[in-house]
């Protein structure tokens, strides 16, 4: 999938205060190699997270909470907000 706001993933690891950076990363990964073609496909990637058609949300293991779109047409995923849910 192809991966638009990355930026704002970047600027909450660089904002984590010794938080597990490193998970954000993952994620992002995760999300660059995915090839979803349905929902179907991301609830199986992320069963825990919250579905609402074409956007998810995920809270993280690290602390942080990511909302994200999904086109899966387009192959697009765009990170719609993004923070840490307690600091």
């Amino acid at each position: 999938m192809k991966l638009m706001g990355k930026h704002l993933l970047n600027k909450l690891a660089t904002e984590g205060f010794g938080r597990d950076a490193g998970a954000i990363g993952a994620l992002c990964a995760e999300i660059e190699a995915a090839s979803w073609r349905d929902e179907s496909a991301v609830r199986q990637s992320y069963p825990d997270a919250r579905h609402d058609v074409h956007c998810v949300e995920i809270t993280m293991g690290c602390g942080a909470k990511v909302r994200f779109a999904v086109n899966y047409q387009a192959g697009v995923v765009l990170v719609e907000e993004v923070h840490w849910m307690t600091r």
